[in-house]
């Protein structure tokens, strides 16, 4: 899973390709010893620097038409991509297409509905989390605020905080919506003053 409290390594395209690479020889060690004796240049690399993504990509998809049988993929957080990373996620949504176009590649990923994760992926079966909790999770920040009241009081407990100071702690969470609003204005990225100029005009239509 890609995760926005993660580093920018963490959320970069070669991490997230080095992870499923890892996963796959893990369960298949006969598969790395062929790609050893295939790829003599693999012999020589002990770090991470000394890998590109455009290896890692390589020795993945030669690492899969290896595998005898079937593989089911999980991706999930395909928005928390680093777009500053190389295409950003443009170019991993290609790759994630040339994965799904093997044969022996099931894929099941998860996002927010980003307008370009939709595009590169209409057609396909899936299913929108909202219109399966939409009865029991109501409008007006209510799953929002329960979920930053959990988490809050959870690591007052993990740091053996009194009664009071756990109630202090729910008291001031309204401040914390504003920052998780915040957050998603900068998902905009350097269009985020674009669409707040949009958005602005369409309240002040309303209003």
């Amino acid at each position: 899973f890609i995760w926005n409290a993660g580093s920018p390594f963490q959320r970069g395209q070669q991490y997230v390709l080095s992870s499923l690479l890892h996963q796959l020889l893990s369960n298949r060690p006969g598969i790395a010893l062929q790609l050893l004796q295939g790829e003599k240049d693999l012999q020589h690399k002990k770090y991470t620097s000394d890998w590109s993504r455009k290896t890692v990509e390589h020795i993945l998809f030669k690492a899969v038409k290896l595998t005898q049988g079937s593989i089911c993929i999980f991706v999930d957080g395909l928005d928390e991509i680093d777009e500053d990373d190389g295409g950003g996620l443009f170019d991993f949504m290609q790759q994630i297409g040339r994965l799904r176009s093997l044969p022996n590649i099931k894929l099941c990923v998860s996002s927010r509905p980003e307008t370009i994760i939709k595009k590169h992926l209409e057609g396909i079966p899936g299913l929108r989390l909202q219109d399966l909790n939409a009865h029991d999770i109501r409008t007006d920040g209510v799953f929002l605020w329960a979920r930053l009241v959990v988490t809050s009081i959870r690591n007052g407990l993990i740091k053996y905080d009194d009664w009071e100071m756990l109630l202090q702690r729910v008291n001031v969470l309204p401040d914390k919506l504003s920052e998780l609003y915040n957050d998603m204005w900068k998902r905009l990225n350097g269009d985020t003053e674009l669409h707040r100029a949009t958005s602005a005009l369409y309240f002040k239509l309303l209003l």
